[in-house]
């Protein structure tokens, strides 16, 4: 089973709003997020030379790529895929809804392959546990899971999409893994 890690980035040049508590355009608040896949690629290098190096999806392959040769790093992939989800302009982590978009992209690859989305503001403090590799050997679906904090103020936020909603979950999406098989099942 082949492993690769991916980050989402889609670069939409028409936002700008607040990252890091301060007023940023649209190419600043792009070149933060790929300061971080950039420290990302290189904890998981370090940590799990074995796994490869990391890929950056993207709307805007041109964009990406000039700010990452402006940022002096290289060996970090870019593909450019599409985009066909309708996500209405100023929802919350707007950009986090692409992720089906990239679960599509996910489920045209290779039958042996195990594809991790990650968020591109975490690091690799560690090498992987070997039970990490039994469970992409068995093609067994990962998810990162956020505990319930404010329950309340979740169910309230829940409620606005679904009113009948009983059960207060949040699935973060710092890290997701999973084959074609899994991904075309989750669409």
């Amino acid at each position: 089973m082949k492993i690769r890690f991916y980050t989402l980035l889609y670069a939409d040049l028409s936002e700008s709003r607040q990252l890091q508590g301060k007023k940023r355009s649209a190419r600043q608040r792009i070149a933060i997020f790929i300061k971080n896949a950039i420290l990302l690629d290189k904890s998981l290098r370090a940590t799990n030379p074995e796994c490869g190096i990391l890929t950056i999806l993207t709307n805007n392959i041109e964009l990406i790529s000039d700010i990452i040769d402006e940022c002096g790093y290289t060996g970090i992939n870019v593909i450019q895929i599409d985009f066909s989800l309708p996500v209405p302009a100023g929802i919350p982590f707007y950009s986090a809804h692409y992720k089906i978009d990239a679960f599509n992209y996910f489920a045209s690859l290779p039958d042996d392959q195990y594809s991790v989305l990650l968020d591109n503001d975490i690091v690799f403090l560690r090498p992987l546990p070997q039970t990490f590799y039994e469970i992409t050997e068995r093609r067994i679906p990962l998810c990162y899971h956020l505990p319930v904090g404010d329950c309340d103020k979740m169910m309230a936020d829940c409620r606005k999409i679904s009113s009948d909603t009983d059960v207060p979950t949040w699935t973060g999406g710092e890290l997701w893994g999973g084959d074609k098989s899994l991904l075309f099942k989750a669409l």
